[in-house]
This record gives C-alpha cells, structure tokens and sequence, in this order.
C-alpha cells in the first residue's frame, strides 16, 4: 500500500440488454462485453445533468476521471437482427427499415466505481432515484437504472512487481505481467475499448482489457506501463483498477 487514501462511489447498472458497439463494426454491429469509459462518462454526464451540445460537456471531459468496471452476473451475448432506418427514410429510399445484425449483452450487472469531481453529485442523484436525462446501457434501447450507490473508501496500492494479486475488476493488458488460471475461471478479451472522448463523435486512446468472464477475481502479477492507473484496496476487500 501507498498510504494515499481514495474516497470513491460504487453503484449498480442491471438491465435487460445491453449494446456498446464497436466502432469499427458496420455489418453486424459487434457489442463490447462491458461499457467502455467514455460510456460511463456520458452516463455520469446524463445522470447529473450535462448538456453534451454545450461547453459544459467538453469542459466536464477534461476533468480528470478514474473509472472501474466489475462484472456482476455471467457474460452472456446474443446476435439478433433489428430493423434500422437508414439514411434515406424520410422518402423511403432503399435503406428505409434495413435488417441489421446487432450482438446484444444479456441480462448484464456491472458494478461501476468512479473517482472525480463530480462523485458527490453522482451520489446525490442515485440515491434519491434522479436523473436529467434517461439513462441506458450504451444504446438507447437498452434503458437502466442506476442503483445500489454506495461511498467507499479505499488505498492506494504501490504495486510490487514479483507479487500476486487478486483483481476483482477489469483489467488493462498493459499492466499484465502473467495470470494464474484459478479453477473454474473462463477468461476473456475486450480488445481496443476507447479511453478518452472526445466530446464530439470521435474518441481517442484504446487499449485491450482482460476479464474473467463470469465475475471471478483475476490473480495476477503486473508490470510497468504508460497507461495511467490506480490499484485500489477497498474496506470491503475488494481490489480493483481505476483508470
């Protein structure tokens, strides 16, 4: 442990479905098996009230964020096809109502922890059941509600290098030195999730993640890397990576 101490909020996103498509997918729209951080940004920004088309939104992306991701429930996908209207709708050109094939997440529970200037806000709402504007798990046919917040405290950890620790969030393979299989863990990649947007469409930054696909911890040892990071002990035991 460093000592430095980190107050941070955990709260509880549980929904139906869920679809966070990757960019780079356009004939079946491919899902990220977890919500990428621009998402839980704009969740945050949607919750507490950020305009995204004022400068208030480009100024709230700019402040410095640390998110963690934690699967609560089994991964489970489905592909379907929806019927999207294209470009041409309004005079029901060739692509009005095309069949798209869209991968969904199923059933999906994440437990979302956030550290940054605007958790005490974040709490506030959450707890009295508010939001300014509807919230939903990366598309908007996939509403939720967030729930559960709670205020955690925890320690920043100093990172020894021939050590084993046990994660029990997503983990950033740039700081993956070696994993030891526990028994019954099923492990998985979320390869080039975007870090930082941009506060337009674009974004910038990707980096793969490692999870275990059923929410076990994942026991490892870490390496140096570029990537900033925090490696957070809670009071409840949990270790988790912000970023």
């Amino acid at each position: 442990m460093s000592g430095e101490k980190l107050s941070l909020i955990s709260f509880r996103l549980r929904g139906t479905i869920a679809h966070f498509r990757m960019p780079d997918t356009t004939i079946t729209h491919s899902s990220y098996p977890f919500p990428p951080k621009p998402t839980i940004l704009g969740l945050i920004g949607a919750i507490i009230g950020v305009d995204n088309e004022s400068p208030s939104w480009r100024e709230f992306l700019l402040d410095r964020h640390w998110v963690g991701v934690a699967f609560q429930s089994p991964l489970r996908k489905t592909c379907t096809v929806l019927s999207l209207l294209g470009k041409d709708f309004l005079s029901s050109g060739e692509d009005f109502n095309r069949p798209t094939s869209v991968e969904l997440v199923v059933q999906p529970t994440y437990q979302i922890f956030y550290s940054g200037p605007a958790a005490d806000e974040l709490l506030d709402f959450i707890s009295e059941r508010k939001s300014t504007y509807h919230t939903y798990l990366g598309s908007a046919f996939c509403l939720v509600f967030p729930e559960e917040p709670q205020r955690l405290q925890g320690e920043i950890m100093e990172i020894d290098l021939n050590e084993e620790y046990l994660v029990d969030s997503v983990l950033p393979v740039p700081l993956l030195a070696k994993i030891t299989p526990l028994s019954g863990s099923a492990y998985a990649t979320a390869r080039a999730v975007p870090l930082v947007h941009n506060g337009d469409r674009t974004f910038h930054k990707r980096v793969d993640f490692i999870f275990e696909a059923s929410g076990k911890p994942i026991k490892a040892k870490l390496k140096k890397s570029d990537l900033e990071y925090k490696m957070v002990h809670l009071q409840n035991n949990q270790t988790i990576c912000l970023w």
